[in-house]
């Protein structure tokens, strides 16, 4: 089978389990009693929910004279729909807010609470997964999913060091960014969980990694250098008019499909869109 959303959708239905021990499939099985959940887009925003599921897209066109429009493509709204269906549809294969909120789903770290089969987010995420471990599990990497049109859509977040053009010392802030991504990298880079952006410190990385997870295989932390292949161009985190309002507003959509159950989804979406058209030309 082609490695696309349909399987990995047929997958983690297969991986969602009750209290019972039946699977999301089976007949018995008890949606309001699941021990383990089989995908979960861990700390994902709802935009990268739509590049995973439909490619990279940009959210407005227009100018500034008054004239933005949303322009949220219909592959991200069937993705956005795929993600709903997965909590509250009859076969559920992703946690809902208060599932994956609640203590025993690691209070909104899901996958560190070991009870999610399925995870998708950065290479940061190396960061936090002390009490996975410590319970006794282990992961390997697998690639993304290819999405409708046969392609594999990513992410890349880039956290980078900047000096401030109005700074009183120039000098000094330019010897201590030259610090930070030269010789302060190779001690900094692995408490922050970031690959490298200067390849040649890409080995010391993942060797510091395989020694904080040994059961992960080289050609495992491989799928996170080849993902870098396929970026979203432009990124869910792109530039939007009025960005920290627009982003508020997408979060708001986000939470509303986490924690709503029979959602009028059509019309939650239509709204989503009209308030983005208000926001982009305020």
């Amino acid at each position: 089978m082609d490695w696309n959303w349909d399987t990995v959708t047929e997958v983690a239905k297969r991986l969602t389990v009750d209290v019972n021990g039946n699977d999301a499939t089976q007949d018995g099985f008890d949606p309001t009693q699941i021990v383990q959940v089989g995908y979960e887009p861990q700390y994902q925003s709802i935009e990268s929910v739509g590049t995973f599921y439909g490619g990279a897209a940009k959210l407005y066109s227009g100018d500034a004279k008054g004239n933005y429009e949303a322009t949220i493509p219909d592959s991200w709204k069937e993705g956005f729909k795929w993600f709903y269906d997965g909590m509250w549809g009859e076969q559920p294969y992703i946690g809902t807010g208060p599932l994956t909120g609640a203590p025993e789903f690691g209070s909104g770290n899901p996958f560190n609470s070991g009870r999610v089969a399925m995870g998708l987010t950065q290479t940061w995420y190396t960061c936090c997964l002390a009490e996975f471990v410590k319970g006794g599990n282990e992961f390997q990497l697998g690639i993304q999913p290819m999405g409708a049109d046969g392609k594999v859509h990513g992410r890349i977040d880039a956290d980078t060091f900047r000096i401030w053009k109005g700074t009183k010392n120039p000098k000094e802030a330019f010897t201590v960014l030259s610090y930070l991504i030269t010789t302060g990298a190779d001690k900094l880079l692995p408490v922050y969980g970031a690959m490298p952006a200067d390849a040649s410190k890409t080995e010391a990385f993942f060797a510091k990694k395989s020694e904080e997870y040994p059961f992960v295989t080289p050609e495992s932390w491989d799928v996170f250098v080849q993902g870098l292949a396929y970026p979203d161009t432009p990124s869910s985190e792109q530039y939007v008019p009025n960005g920290i309002k627009a982003t508020d507003r997408f979060a708001t959509f986000m939470s509303l499909l986490r924690t709503t159950p029979d959602l009028d989804f059509d019309a939650e979406y239509q709204k989503l869109v009209d308030d983005l058209n208000s926001i982009f030309n305020e």
